[in-house]
């Protein structure tokens, strides 16, 4: 009887680790896919997991990426993705940030509390902890998300005062417009 409440115990969780996970993943692929002319993200630590969030925006979104480390396979990917997708990219090295940010349209800012590389951990297309828990989490998520009650794996809040994301974005332009161009 102990046991088999402590296995239960365990797999709910793992569910909910899993489900929190693959909720982050979801909303921020939401957020970009709001982008209509423009997606900006800063994030000092990326790696190729941020070509596959951006993947479904319209090709007609240039993409611009403000970073200060990418891994070995970050370029390789950003070629790939702006042939196969047709975006335009642009990347952009610096030290100047270690926070994280999404911009869309040059309006809109989300900040991140943890690097997209990061969200990217655990997502719906990869695979489960146990195989069991997968498709019983994205069940779940697709039943439960609207009484979801626990907060994201890393925080992620969009700025809603106008002279707040004013000051982000002219911030974040103006380091843009300061650091080194990466080619592609």
């Amino acid at each position: 009887m102990v046991a088999a409440t402590l296995i239960l115990i365990l797999s709910l969780a793992l569910c909910v680790y899993y489900l929190t996970y693959v909720a982050n993943w979801l909303i921020l692929k939401k957020i970009v896919s709001n982008a209509a002319t423009e997606l900006l993200i800063v994030d000092p630590y990326t790696n190729r997991t941020l070509w596959t969030l951006v993947r479904n925006i319209p090709p007609s979104v240039k993409v611009r990426i403000l970073t200060e480390r990418m891994t070995a396979d970050f370029l390789l990917a950003a070629k790939k993705f702006a042939a196969r997708h047709g975006n335009w990219v642009e990347i952009r090295q610096t030290k100047k940030y270690h926070d994280r940010f999404i911009v869309l349209d040059g309006n809109t800012c989300w900040h991140l509390g943890a690097s997209i590389k990061d969200a990217h951990r655990i997502n719906p297309r990869r695979r489960p902890p146990f195989p069991v828990l997968g498709p019983l989490a994205r069940g779940l998520l697709v039943t439960l998300w609207p009484l979801w009650p626990l907060p994201l794996a890393g925080t992620l809040s969009q700025f809603e005062r106008q002279e707040l994301v004013t000051a982000v974005i002219a911030d974040i332009e103006n380091v843009w417009a300061s650091s080194a161009s990466v080619p592609i």
